[in-house]
C-alpha cells in the first residue's frame, strides 16, 4: 500500500520504504495518544528477501489513524485491518457517570413503583366490586410536560457575544448545585502545576491574599 503526504493510514502498516533514502518518515499520532509532536519511523533494513527474518519493532509500525507528515510518500505492507488494528483493540466505551442524587432517586422510584402497584391492585379490586353493576364514561385528560432546557434559559444568555448556555453533557446536571469552588488553569508546557490564590472577585467584592513580611521583602526589596 502506498500512502501519500498528509493522508491518514487506513490500516496498521509495516513500513517498507519511503521517499527518503534512509527509509524514514514522520507521523502524527494525535488521534491515538493526543500528542502533537511528530514521531520518527524507520523502514525495515531488509525488505527484498523473504528468506531472512527481521523483527517488527514499534518504530517500524504505522498505526491506523496516524497521519503522514513531512514525507512525500511511503510504501508499507498491511498487517492488521478492521477490528484487529491497534486503535480498534484499544477502543472502549466511555464510562457512564451517575451522580449521587440519581442513585438515591433510583431507590426511591423502586419503592414508589412498588407502592403504586400495590395500591392500584387493591383499589382496582374494590372498584370492581363497587361498579360491577353499571358502567359510566369519563373524560381523558392529556397532559403534556414541557421542560425548560438549559440552552433556552435566558438567565444564562450572554448578550454581548450572542452566546447562550450550552449543555454539553447531561450525566451530572444535579451536581452543578453542589459545586463550591471552581479552579481553572491553562494546560500546556508553560505551567508547572502550581496554583496559588492571589485575588478573586465575588459579587463585586475583591478578596486579596495577605502578603507575608518575607514575601513583601522579596517582592519589594527597596521599600
Amino acid at each position: 500500500m502506498k500512502v501519500f503526504k498528509d493522508e491518514y493510514f487506513p490500516t496498521d502498516l509495516l513500513l517498507l520504504s519511503s521517499s527518503y533514502e534512509d527509509g524514514i518518515c514522520y507521523v502524527k499520532t494525535s488521534n491515538l495518544d493526543g500528542e502533537t509532536n511528530l514521531k520518527l519511523k524507520h523502514a525495515l533494513n531488509i525488505t527484498s528477501s523473504l528468506n531472512d527474518d527481521s523483527s517488527f519493532q514499534n518504530c517500524k509500525i504505522l498505526l491506523r489513524g496516524s497521519k503522514l507528515r513531512n514525507t512525500d510518500y511511503v510504501y508499507g505492507v498491511i498487517i492488521f485491518t478492521g477490528h484487529d488494528t491497534k486503535v480498534m483493540q484499544n477502543f472502549t466505551d466511555p464510562p457512564s457517570k451517575r451522580s449521587g442524587i440519581e442513585k438515591r432517586m433510583d431507590r426511591i422510584i423502586y419503592v414508589l413503583f412498588g407502592t403504586l402497584i400495590t395500591i392500584a391492585f387493591i383499589r382496582s379490586i374494590f372498584f370492581g366490586i363497587e361498579t360491577k353493576n353499571y358502567i359510566f364514561g369519563g373524560k381523558l385528560k392529556e397532559v403534556v410536560l414541557q421542560s425548560i432546557f438549559i440552552n433556552q434559559d435566558m438567565e444564562m444568555y450572554y448578550e454581548e457575544t450572542d452566546k447562550p448556555a450550552r449543555a454539553r453533557t447531561s450525566n451530572l446536571n444535579e451536581e452543578l448545585g453542589q459545586v463550591d469552588t471552581i479552579l481553572s488553569d491553562k494546560t500546556g508546557t508553560l505551567t508547572c502545576n502550581s496554583m496559588e490564590f492571589v485575588k478573586c472577585s465575588i459579587a463585586g467584592v475583591a478578596y486579596v491574599r495577605v502578603v507575608t513580611e518575607v514575601e513583601e521583602r522579596v517582592l519589594f526589596p527597596s521599600t
